[in-house]
């Protein structure tokens, strides 16, 4: 069972779910370890940031939670889903702005709309393909 605690030591209400749940999470890229056994619980309707040096953690751990690369160790929850078995339903539920666009660049224009067609319950494909064809013009 995870720790209820929050990171500023405040507790998650019995029987209410947190927003996110880290235990033990471990990223590694080679032999480095970006991330280290991190363990977090933060409670619904907090505001929280990762701060730090580059290098440090902040982007894999982000990373890790929205599904977009898969822990090394330890297990994570995003609104109760496991970001591992239920990244898309973590990506259906979760915005995420960077300062870098990073996540998609590899992604060509349709390979990025087949993608966020497939999180979004109200996708309006019509909609899509008449500003596609405008910014062709």
């Amino acid at each position: 069972m995870a720790d209820t605690r929050a990171s500023d030591g405040s507790q998650v209400p019995e029987g209410e779910q947190a927003a996110i749940e880290i235990e033990g999470l471990v990223a590694r890229y080679g032999r480095k370890r970006a991330v280290d056994g991190l363990s977090l619980t933060v409670p619904m309707g907090t505001v929280y940031g990762f701060l730090g040096p580059n290098g440090a953690g902040k982007t894999t751990t982000i990373k890790t939670l929205l599904g977009f690369r898969r822990p090394d160790g330890g297990s994570a929850r995003v609104l109760g889903h496991d970001v591992v078995e239920e990244s898309l339903e973590v990506r259906a539920r979760v915005g995420f702005a960077s300062e870098v666009n990073s996540l998609y660049e590899h992604m060509t224009l349709p390979r990025l709309c087949a993608f966020c067609r497939d999180l979004s319950r109200s996708w309006d494909q019509d909609l899509v393909d008449e500003r596609a064809t405008v910014r062709r013009r």
